[in-house]
């Protein structure tokens, strides 16, 4: 596991403290929680955002060859 230390401004300080009766682990334990679960849920909307367009990129290049074009044709067929 790895460490790091943390400036909080006062107000955030102050509500976590008090939040858990000035029990550093708890607040810890608290804190930590917190940024992971945050951490993951960005990762797992950017990836979601990747995948949205990826697919909207293929949707785009296969509907950007004209109809009865040589190259519309083959788009599709994986060629």
């Amino acid at each position: 596991m790895n460490y790091i230390k943390l400036e909080l401004d006062d107000a955030t300080y102050q509500y976590i403290k008090s939040k858990f009766n000035n029990d550093k682990k708890a607040m810890s334990t608290y804190v930590t929680k917190l940024l992971t679960e945050k951490i993951k849920n960005n990762s797992l909307n950017n990836e979601k955002i990747n995948i949205e367009n990826r697919t909207n990129d293929l949707k785009d290049y296969l509907k950007s060859g004209e109809s009865g074009s040589r190259s519309y044709g083959i788009k599709g067929q994986g060629w």
